[in-house]
């Protein structure tokens, strides 16, 4: 005997049908909500590094001038500028309350290359390094300085000669933050000075006193680096 193949039913087609497109919805719906935690998984993954940048800026920032540290100190060489150049070597206390304005201590002292001259300097200095931001800055600088000289003797019979000068100077500056607290800088000045030649003549019935004031204007240039605490 042959067995004609079974028919569905129509209950059974619409049973199946509904199985069907239950089956369908669930993975409709099981993929869109990975799609929706893939998202938030993704947004909280940039969200991050958006954190991270920022943190690195601010780091980046705290790499300049920070009132927290106002004081510095420093070392620099420079050159003192006339109808010679005399290079040499200072060192300097500054306080810098805000970022346009500081206040700096200093001395410095000069050598001529034969040996026969010394200017030795204590200086006060108003700076405005108002130009630039916190890492880098330029700025006006304005002052007065004490300058002691010594001068050798031409002849071994003559002694040697002590001045004392006086005055005042202004220049720019620029200053560039390196790393966290630690700086370098560039300076240029020009001055002007007021000593006096001073001769004194001793004789059996009195002492004389002679002499002869003068002007000097200079120009002075420095390059070091400081550290702020």
């Amino acid at each position: 005997m042959i067995r004609k193949p079974r028919t569905p039913s129509q209950p059974e087609v619409v049973r199946h049908l509904a199985a069907f497109v239950l089956l369908a919805a669930f993975l409709l719906s099981a993929s869109l909500a990975f799609g929706q935690e893939a998202s938030a998984d993704f947004r909280l993954s940039v969200g991050g590094t958006a954190d991270e940048d920022v943190a690195s800026d601010d780091e980046g920032e705290r790499e300049g001038y920070s009132p927290d540290h106002p004081l510095s100190v420093g070392l620099r060489s420079g050159a003192w500028i006339q109808s010679q150049v005399e290079p040499g070597v200072g060192g300097f206390l500054r306080f810098r309350p805000f970022s346009w304005l500081a206040g700096e201590v200093s001395t410095d002292h000069y050598f001529a290359l034969d040996g026969r001259r010394r200017d030795h300097l204590v200086g006060l200095d108003l700076q405005l390094p108002f130009l630039g931001d916190e890492r880098f800055s330029i700025g006006p600088t304005a002052g007065g300085s004490l300058v002691v000289r010594v001068s050798d003797a031409t002849l071994p019979s003559d002694a040697t000669i002590y001045q004392l000068l006086v005055g005042g100077r202004a220049g720019l500056q620029g200053e560039l933050f390196l790393v966290d607290r630690v700086a370098a800088f560039v300076s240029a000045q020009a001055g002007l000075f007021v000593g006096e030649n001073a001769q004194v003549l001793v004789t059996e019935n009195e002492i004389a006193v002679s002499g002869s004031v003068f002007l000097e204007p200079v120009a002075l240039l420095g390059a070091g680096a400081s550290y702020a605490f």
